[in-house]
C-alpha cells in the first residue's frame, strides 16, 4: 500500500488585514490539530505573511520552504504583490523533495503553478516512486477569455508526465462551467469523491 501524507491547502487572502496575525494563527491551529501537515500548500502569501512564516520557530525546525523571499513571485499589481509557497516536512521516512519549479502559464493576473516533486517511499515499492505535487492559484474572476481551463489543462499534462501527483490550491471555480472542468480534463476530483457532491466552490 502507498504510504499515507497529510496535505493541507489555504488561500491565506493577501487583501485582509493582519496578515502576520492570521498566518501565525493559522499555523498554530494546524500545530494543535497534531503534529501538523506533512505538505502545507499557501496561497495568496503577502510579504507580511511570509515573514511571518519564515521567522516561525516551528516551520523553520520542521519545514523545506519553496521560497524565502518574493524573488520569483509573478503577481505584482500596483505595489501589491503576493505568491504562493509550499512547504515539505524535513526528514518525512516516506518521502524525499527532489525538485521545485513554476510552471509558466497564460494568466491574466501573472500567475503560475508551483511544482514540487518528491521520491515517495512504499515499504511494498522499490523503487521509490515519483510523486508531483502541483500547488495553483488559478485565475479569479470571470474574465473573458478564461485562462483557467488551459491553466488547468497545462497543470494536467504535468501531472501525468510524472505518473502520479496531485493538484491542489484555490481553483476559483466561480463559474458553471468550471465545474465539469475535471471531468473533461479526466482529472478526478477528491471534493467530489469526499463529499459525494457534484460541486465545489474554491
Amino acid at each position: 500500500h502507498p504510504p499515507s501524507l497529510r496535505i493541507v491547502s489555504w488561500n491565506v487572502d493577501s487583501s485582509s488585514p493582519h496578515p502576520s496575525q492570521r498566518l501565525t494563527a493559522l499555523l498554530v491551529s494546524l500545530l494543535e490539530s497534531g503534529t501538523g501537515p506533512d505538505i502545507l500548500l499557501l496561497q495568496e502569501v503577502s510579504h507580511h505573511a511570509l515573514y511571518a512564516l519564515t521567522d516561525n520557530p516551528w516551520v523553520r525546525s520542521s519545514y523545506y520552504l519553496t521560497d524565502v523571499d518574493t524573488g520569483c513571485w509573478r503577481m505584482r499589481n500596483n505595489n501589491h504583490s503576493f505568491g504562493s509557497i509550499t512547504l515539505l516536512r524535513k526528514g518525512h521516512a516516506s518521502f524525499t523533495p527532489i525538485t521545485v519549479y513554476r510552471i509558466p502559464y497564460r494568466s491574466h493576473m501573472n500567475r503560475d503553478a508551483l511544482c514540487c516533486d518528491i521520491h515517495l517511499y512504499s515499504p511494498s515499492q522499490s523503487p521509490s516512486k515519483l510523486f508531483r505535487v502541483i500547488n495553483v492559484h488559478l485565475d479569479s474572476l470571470a474574465i473573458n477569455p478564461p485562462f483557467r481551463p488551459t491553466q488547468l489543462t497545462i497543470c494536467g499534462d504535468y501531472l501525468r508526465a510524472a505518473g502520479s501527483g496531485i493538484i491542489m490550491g484555490d481553483f476559483n471555480a466561480i463559474t458553471p462551467a468550471d465545474q465539469s472542468l475535471t471531468d473533461e480534463l479526466g482529472l478526478l476530483d477528491a471534493w467530489k469523491v469526499a463529499v459525494s457532491k457534484s460541486v465545489a466552490y474554491g
